[in-house]
């Protein structure tokens, strides 16, 4: 197995990965992974009026014309496995008979149309997600939290994950930002010694990163995370978050960057 591809643990430690070496920061994580008002990422929050963008932005997630092209697509997934099943109990009917009922595509459709209605809030983030939303339209602003980092650790990329980094702040703290969005972030010199991390207040819907300081180069490189370290941080559909990890003994287990 080559570097890139080791797991940064061992099989029994990635097991209890979240238990003792990298566990998600307490507090409320949103759908896309932005950092809510109660889980502190070392800063104060500051509060701007949201820009038209930002709010138009917003506006898409509850749109009347969004729920309907959800509602669409939904009947269209069911319509469509439920004519697939008919025709494959149909055909079976003929060697079977008592596979004739239609209970037997009927039943299939239903379940398979609930597991995705129950799916399909995860993916959205549900009533209560459109709810938070609807409150941040009608409050108007923007939470603004700037982050001052002293170091970083960057892991080795996986073809279509995108750039990630471990960022120590200044007060002790560690971050994790994880995603393809940061390739255009690395582009223009990411990590920084000093940015702003900009979100909806209720949603936590990310608005993306604001540059505020110069480049901070990583001190260290790492194997990529495995699997199980990404499915127990939960960071496959996170932009950021705070995580526990011993910052110092990350880095001996990676290679310094070149200079």
């Amino acid at each position: 197995m080559s570097a890139a591809a080791q797991p940064m643990y061992g099989a029994d430690e990635a097991r209890h990965i979240g238990a003792s070496q990298l566990i998600p920061g307490v507090g409320r994580t949103n759908r896309e992974g932005a950092m809510t008002d109660d889980q502190g990422v070392g800063a104060q929050v500051e509060y701007r009026p949201l820009s038209r963008r930002q709010v138009a932005e917003l506006r898409g997630y509850v749109a009347a014309s969004t729920v309907v092209g959800r509602a669409l697509l939904f009947v269209a997934l069911v319509g469509t496995a439920a004519l697939v099943l008919r025709a494959i109990v149909r055909a079976a009917s003929s060697v079977l008979p008592v596979l004739s009922h239609a209970v037997w595509w009927i039943a299939p459709t239903c379940l398979l149309g609930w597991l995705l209605y129950r799916r399909s809030s995860r993916w959205t983030g549900g009533p209560e997600f459109r709810q938070q939303v609807r409150r941040d339209l009608a409050r108007g602003q923007l939470a603004v939290r700037q982050v001052e980092a002293v170091d970083a650790v960057a892991f080795e990329e996986v073809e279509g994950c995108g750039p990630c980094y471990i960022l120590l702040t200044r007060d002790g703290r560690t971050l994790l930002f994880d995603g393809q969005y940061l390739e255009a972030y690395r582009r223009r010199g990411f990590p920084w010694t000093c940015f702003e991390i900009r979100e909806a207040p209720e949603s936590g819907v990310f608005f993306g990163l604001r540059k505020a300081g110069e480049r901070l180069k990583p001190s260290a490189c790492v194997p990529s995370l495995s699997f199980a370290e990404r499915k127990a941080l939960g960071s496959f559909n996170k932009s950021c978050q705070t995580v526990e990890v011993d910052f110092a003994t990350l880095k001996e287990r990676g290679r310094p960057t070149k200079s």
